[in-house]
């Protein structure tokens, strides 16, 4: 075998190996956003494969217990938190945060 065919192999062996190794780790941290129907409103929750991690049913920073007005709301939340657990943020949201989300 040529030294230009055992190249091709070889790179395409680590390719492969790259790739493979790129999903067994990504599929360890699968974080999905899940919202629900709590009371006359919406909450949400997180999970990190398949496990809950954050069960948020009322608006953060909100005194009291009220739920999120629409789906869309506590999903968009949801979803800001999660961006900031992948980016390693503490993943609290502000009430500047939650206000720019209400009136989207």
């Amino acid at each position: 075998m040529s030294m230009t065919k055992k190249h091709i192999i070889i790179t395409i062996i680590t390719v492969c190996v790259v790739l493979f190794s790129y999903h067994i780790v990504n599929r360890k941290n699968h974080l999905a956003v899940e919202t629900y129907r709590i009371d006359n409103g919406w909450g949400y929750k997180l999970t990190k494969d398949s496990k809950k991690i954050i069960d948020q049913p009322y608006m953060p920073c909100i005194e009291g217990n009220h739920p999120f007005p629409q789906e869309s709301m506590a999903l968009r939340t949801g979803e800001l938190v999660m961006e900031k657990i992948k980016k390693h943020e503490y993943p609290a949201i502000t009430k500047n945060e939650l206000i720019t989300i209400l009136k989207k």
